[in-house]
């Protein structure tokens, strides 16, 4: 049986603060990526193998609506539809997996579009990444905006870990 928040503890916690140490070196990036990508599919199956209906007691679905394929990836489809922080991080995991991305309309392309990137002083954004600038593993997106690679992951957990904490406070897991 799946438990999102021992795996959340377990791996991405740690995997999280090895890359926030060293936010330029890409595998610690590509690692985190998959490791919250990863804690996905352990919420939906924690709900699932509690007898829970993921769908509809962490959505807000129509009583009789529910994806052709309720899997996983159907779950991952609505996180993404839901936000768009989400459709870059599953398309990154998507990319690191496959290499390129050349079916729908991917956000993040092909993991030859990440790089590390030493920024000068305000040219990151605040709360994007190091403090004062300096190197950090970004990824250039399809319309050309290069992003963050930390602020995307760090983002994404953060989304994660409320999906958990409303799984374990809603369905009493």
């Amino acid at each position: 049986m799946a438990d999102a928040r021992l795996f959340f503890e377990r791996f991405v916690r740690p995997t999280l603060a090895e890359f926030a140490a060293d936010t330029a070196d890409l595998r610690k990036a590509f690692m985190a990526v998959q490791m919250v990508d990863a804690a996905i599919s352990q919420v939906f199956y924690t709900c699932e193998d509690s007898g829970h209906d993921a769908y509809h007691d962490l959505f807000i679905l129509p009583k009789n609506a529910r994806p052709k394929n309720a899997d996983d990836t159907a779950f991952r489809e609505l996180l993404a539809e839901e936000y768009e922080i989400y459709r870059i991080h599953r398309d990154l995991a998507k990319a690191i997996k496959h290499g390129n991305l050349t079916r729908g309309k991917p956000l993040v392309i092909s993991t030859d579009n990440a790089s590390v990137r030493n920024l000068g002083y305000g040219e990151g954004g605040y709360g994007t990444g190091p403090y004062g600038g300096g190197p950090r593993a970004d990824v250039q997106l399809a319309s050309g905006e290069q992003i963050s690679i930390h602020w995307v992951v760090t983002e994404m957990a953060e989304r994660v870990e409320n999906l958990i904490e409303l799984m374990e406070k809603k369905l009493i897991i």
